[in-house]
């Protein structure tokens, strides 16, 4: 169900961090440091993934 290699990437570093029943609460600079993308590439491709229902939750700000 990917459209670009980005997706693909980003869902494996995701699924990785998450494993199968976890979250993940890494930052958008985390996640593109380990994808090796842009944080807009980031935003971008969680986007899409998120539309299409591989995953699911917002992102959000860590008050601390």
């Amino acid at each position: 169900m990917s459209r670009t290699p980005y997706d693909k990437v980003l869902w494996d570093v995701i699924k990785g961090v998450a494993g199968d029943d976890g979250e993940c609460i890494l930052s958008r600079e985390d996640l593109a440091a380990l994808a090796m993308m842009s944080t807009g590439q980031v935003s971008r491709c969680s986007k899409y993934l998120m539309s299409v229902g591989l995953l699911y939750g917002k992102f959000k700000r860590d008050p601390g």
